[in-house]
């Protein structure tokens, strides 16, 4: 009786190790599976966005880095360096557009990143600071009539198409960012007074009396001097 129970715990084992033996490959095999079809999505997406946002990308870069990115014969750490490059251009041009689309194009390569390169990840070189107006802060009546005047001070198309993108996002950055948020006021207001207009500097002026009350932000004059 003894020797019949024995025998069959036998059996059971080696029918169960057997399913697994089984199972291991095709476990394998769909993992690999999927793993292909993230790639496939995650190809699309940055193709479709750069498209997109076309004017903010550089196609010729980012299209080397996917190449790199996709080439399974290069070792993780090179496919890795290639994702942090693609994310640095999203980055890029994130600041440049405050489009909120492309922050959250940055967090589908961070949780990509986090989920393919788990050995190599870096958190930081993910982390994108807010930089538009669905996360930050938006522009009061009395920033929108400074804007308003930035815009007809007469300032030369190219330097103001700059200014009011520095402006805008030393707007939306968040006020625990404060030190972030006051260097990008000082590079708006370094651009108003480097005109030499008359009007642009009143209405730098007016900013740097605007955020003294706002936000108690002091020693402008330091940040301007260091730019």
């Amino acid at each position: 009786m003894i020797i019949y129970r024995l025998k069959s715990k036998k059996l059971i084992f080696l029918i169960l190790s057997i399913i697994l033996l089984l199972f291991i490959p095709i476990l394998i095999y769909f993992l690999l599976y999927f793993q292909k079809i993230d790639d496939k999505n995650l190809n699309k997406e940055i193709g479709t966005t750069v498209k997109k946002y076309n004017h903010n990308f550089n196609q010729e870069q980012i299209s080397r880095a996917l190449t790199r990115l996709n080439d399974d014969s290069l070792p993780d750490s090179e496919r890795y360096k290639a994702l942090e490059q693609i994310v640095f251009y999203f980055s890029t041009a994130y600041s440049a557009s405050h489009e909120p689309e492309l922050r959250a194009h940055v967090e589908s390569l961070k949780t990509f990143a986090k989920n393919n390169f788990p050995k190599y990840y870096i958190e930081e070189n993910f982390t994108v600071g807010c930089a538009d107006p669905s996360c930050g802060e938006k522009p009061d009546e009395e920033m929108k009539k400074i804007q308003k005047e930035i815009n007809e001070a007469g300032i030369r198309p190219e330097y103001l198409n700059t200014i009011n993108k520095n402006l805008e996002q030393a707007i939306y950055i968040p006020n625990e960012q404060m030190d972030d948020k006051k260097y990008g006021f000082g590079l708006a207001i370094f651009q108003l007074k480097f005109e030499n207009n008359p009007k642009a500097s009143a209405a730098a002026q007016r900013l740097i009396d605007y955020l003294k009350r706002k936000y108690s932000i002091e020693g402008l004059g330091e940040v301007i001097s260091e730019l």
